[in-house]
């Protein structure tokens, strides 16, 4: 069946859950994938996984996208205190810039909103799934490799 998917728009795959998926992006496979270090599993990871899950449910749904990048956020702000202690504070205000400024995590009218949210909401997502990857594995790096 997944030989069948793969070959619909862009691509999509079945998943164990018999779930149909839309493929990741081309060369971001890996990211997507990819295990998070151990952290915290109902706060980081399984929120992770979720994440991931509803994003790629959401083909055609923007709303669905949405949720998907403001849960991300929402593990980042879980992480915030420790974030603070491996980066620097200008970066991790960077780190919440786009999401408070792009109406995904509140709903202003001074936000931006006048957007390509098909373009931009699959960029954020990446984006976010990234940093998450970056800032666990900085709060886990040990002491001794720290500079």
């Amino acid at each position: 069946m997944n030989k069948l998917l793969c070959d619909y728009r862009e691509g999509y795959e079945l998943s164990e859950k018999g779930e149909i998926l839309e493929l990741p992006e081309q060369g971001l496979e890996d990211l997507v994938l990819a295990n998070l270090p151990l952290h915290e599993p109902e706060n980081v990871e399984q929120r992770v996984e979720s994440a991931i899950l509803k994003f790629r449910r959401s083909r055609s749904s923007l709303d669905g996208k949405h949720d998907a990048i403001r849960d991300l956020v929402d593990v980042l702000e879980w992480l915030r205190p420790k974030i603070k202690e491996v980066i620097s504070s200008k970066d991790e205000d960077d780190l919440f810039n786009l999401a408070n400024n792009y109406s995904i995590r509140h709903h202003k009218d001074t936000q931006k909103q006048d957007y390509d949210k098909a373009i931009w909401y699959n960029w954020m997502f990446y984006y976010y799934l990234a940093t998450i990857h970056a800032c666990v594995r900085l709060i886990k790096k040990p002491e001794s490799e720290s500079p």
